[in-house]
């Protein structure tokens, strides 16, 4: 990188126009209640509270409100730790996205509930999760919702994978939006 190229953590040595950033960012799920700007690092999938140098990355500093326990949040990752860019990175603290390692990780289970939320809900990924947190999901037909009744065990566990959050199959219902 050259010297006069934008790099957040650093002070810019030249006076200089507007410029871009790119900016590693992976969603993860909270371990504790954190604020915006918090220097994390990752544990078991999870983020938690560091002040040590070992921090990947910082919550969301543009949260106008803490993080609690479970919440999934963009996790911005310290500048130039990055071991590749193509907007599908790599970073040492996360598996590559298909690798073995991944399986039954964090990230298959992002993977899995990305995958539902776009054949089957009309939903994104970060509504799927809130909404089983509340208690409920929609999907896009009758055929969808009797897919899920009938895969409701698999949902639930990459729902807690993901957040943390355990909930009984008897908590949460589904319905179609026809």
């Amino acid at each position: 990188m050259r010297t006069t190229d934008p790099h957040l953590g650093t002070l810019p040595e030249i006076r200089r126009e507007r410029d871009a950033l790119h900016i590693a960012v992976i969603p993860v799920a909270a371990a504790e209640s954190l604020l915006p700007g918090d220097h994390v690092a990752i544990v078991e999938g999870r983020a938690v509270r560091t002040y040590g140098d070992e921090f990947v990355g910082v919550v969301d500093p543009f949260l106008l409100r803490p993080v609690e326990e479970n919440e999934v949040f963009w996790l911005l990752l310290v500048p130039g730790t990055i071991t590749s860019l193509r907007h599908d990175w790599t970073h040492p603290a996360f598996p590559p996205r298909g690798s073995t390692e991944g399986k039954g990780t964090l990230s298959a289970s992002e993977e899995w509930l990305l995958t539902l939320a776009k054949t089957r809900t009309y939903s994104d990924y970060f509504q799927v999760l809130g909404e089983l947190a509340g208690g409920g999901l929609c999907f896009k037909s009758e055929r969808d919702r009797d897919w899920a009744d009938e895969h409701r065990a698999e949902i639930l566990h990459h729902f807690a994978v993901v957040t943390g959050k355990r909930v009984e199959g008897e908590q949460v219902w589904f319905s179609c939006a026809c």
